[in-house]
């Protein structure tokens, strides 16, 4: 029938939030040449590397202020700056290795964000992307 058993998972699909709704207005265009959706745990693991090289002021200066205030209206500019610099990231990753980048995202969504199972796809993404 359709009763539901235990060993049976289904992808479920996320509902954007107000504050995607939000973020996905002001920042229509640069998504949708980073990929078109707010990024997901894989996309962000696979481009860490580039993120803490490219996006390190801005992410030292939103960790401070928030240090300073935990007020969330606090550090808006600063979470602003965050935004922006990685939406360029990924914009530049899509842009300059789509194949290599998107190969490693899939490996990594594949394998739990397991760095050393997608060494392989790290390697050629850097290869052809150099940080």
């Amino acid at each position: 029938g359709t009763e539901k058993r235990m060993g049976d998972r289904r992808p479920t699909t996320v509902r954007p939030t107000k504050v995607w709704t939000t973020f996905d207005e002001r920042h229509r265009s640069t998504m949708a040449e980073a990929g078109g959706t707010p990024p997901k745990g894989a996309v962000l693991m696979s481009a860490s590397k580039y993120i803490a090289r490219s996006c390190k002021d801005v992410n030292k200066a939103f960790m401070e202020c928030k240090a300073k205030d935990l007020n969330p209206s606090a550090c808006l500019k600063e979470g602003e700056a965050v935004t922006e610099c990685l939406l360029k990231l990924l914009k530049r990753l899509h842009t300059e290795a789509p194949e290599e980048f998107n190969s490693y995202v899939k490996c990594m969504d594949y394998h739990s964000n397991n760095l050393e199972k997608c060494r392989k796809e790290q390697a050629i993404l850097e290869e052809k992307c150099p940080e």
